[in-house]
């Protein structure tokens, strides 16, 4: 009787062990499942194409430069310096 005490006390210390990093284990299965499956080829020489010596149109032909940022649905909290809001 005593031995199945301490049994499954060792299995409860284990078990909670492993409830309390569960992440750094699965993060290491998923790590060690990756290197052995997907392999890393040589590098390879990739063709770039390349453009003309020289700009074919003046700077009064170029289109000027614009960037639109569109942000929907955003409140006073919703955007901070480190991502950590007001509240």
């Amino acid at each position: 009787m005593n031995k199945w005490i301490v049994s499954l006390a060792i299995a409860g210390a284990v078990i909670s062990l492993a409830w309390v990093n569960r992440i750094d284990l699965l993060l290491t299965l998923v790590k060690f499942q990756s290197d052995r499956e997907f392999a890393v080829g040589p590098e390879r020489e990739l063709p770039w194409q390349v453009g003309p010596a020289e700009s074919t149109g003046g700077e009064e032909d170029a289109p000027p430069n614009i960037i639109v940022i569109l942000a929907d649905d955003l409140g006073y909290n919703d955007i901070s310096t480190f991502g950590g809001g007001l509240a």
